[in-house]
C-alpha cells in the first residue's frame, strides 16, 4: 500500500487479492448484469431525466436506468433504486 501513496488510488489501504476478491466478482457482477445486455450495441440516446437519473437507450432496444442519486426514483413506471440502475425496453 505504500506504492499507492500521492496516488489517484492511496485510498486502497490494502491491495491483497484475498481481501479484495469477493468485492472485485460482485462487483463485476453488478456491472456485468447491466452492460451484458448491449455488448456490440451503439448508445442511440442518452437523456437526463433529472439532475442524477440518466436514460440510455441502445440500437437493439435495450434501456439502462441509471439512478446516481440517494434516493430511489420511478421512471417510466420502473423502480430504479439508489445508487443504482434498472433495465428497462426489449431486455432478453
Amino acid at each position: 500500500s505504500s506504492k499507492l501513496k500521492d496516488t489517484d488510488i492511496e485510498y486502497i489501504y490494502t491491495s491483497q487479492f484475498d481481501l479484495w476478491k469477493d468485492t472485485i466478482v460482485e462487483e463485476y457482477n453488478f456491472i456485468n448484469n447491466a452492460l451484458k445486455h448491449v455488448i456490440g450495441e451503439q448508445l442511440t440516446s442518452r437523456v437526463v431525466l433529472e439532475q442524477g437519473v440518466i436514460k440510455n437507450t441502445y440500437t437493439n432496444g435495450v434501456i439502462i436506468y441509471i439512478n446516481y442519486t440517494s434516493n430511489d426514483k420511478i421512471v417510466d413506471g420502473i423502480t430504479v433504486s439508489a445508487q443504482a440502475y434498472a433495465l428497462g425496453g426489449a431486455v432478453e
